[in-house]
């Protein structure tokens, strides 16, 4: 991503800030969060992040796997369920 950058104002644009602090610590680029902190907040609305594209702000974005995330969420519950009462 750094070497394709080009004048975009932004290296990423991620879907939370858990997302961004990692890319941004180990490059010391700036990096735009889409969904706030914890990316459930929507911070633009679609023709907004179009805009920013268009404009040359944002050229690359991550895009969470929402199957894994689903995954992990539903193995988590399991364990939770398995642990025995208190």
């Amino acid at each position: 991503m750094q070497a394709n950058r080009g004048d975009a104002g932004y290296l990423v644009a991620v879907s939370s800030a858990t997302s961004a602090s990692p890319i941004i610590l180990n490059t010391d680029k700036p990096v735009i969060s889409l969904g706030g902190y914890n990316g459930v907040d929507p911070v633009f609305t679609p023709d907004g992040l179009a805009d920013l594209v268009d404009g040359g702000v944002v050229r690359f974005s991550l895009v969470p796997d929402r199957e894994a995330i689903e995954e992990m969420r539903a193995e988590r519950g399991r364990r939770r369920r398995s642990r025995p009462a208190w």
